[in-house]
């Protein structure tokens, strides 16, 4: 029985998040930038192995709208 709650326990472990701090660019309603805001930011180990990937994936996706965006408002 001990053996077995020590598999479960260790089973659960594996599965929880971790807690990570994180910034993001705050903005105001005119679309100015007003600073920088800290955030938790949970990351979970089933996430993580396609992570770096898909991240580095949606920056390009995420800068290439703001570009378009800003010629678009010129």
């Amino acid at each position: 029985p001990k053996a077995e709650l020590q598999a479960s326990v260790e089973l659960v472990a594996k599965k929880i998040p971790k807690r990570v701090k994180r910034k993001r660019a705050v903005r105001t309603e005119e679309g100015g930038e007003a600073g920088m805001e800290e955030y938790w930011d949970y990351i979970f180990p089933e996430e993580s192995n396609a992570a770096p990937q898909l991240k580095l994936l949606e920056l390009a996706y995420q800068h290439k709208r703001q570009k378009t965006g800003a010629e678009d408002a010129a």
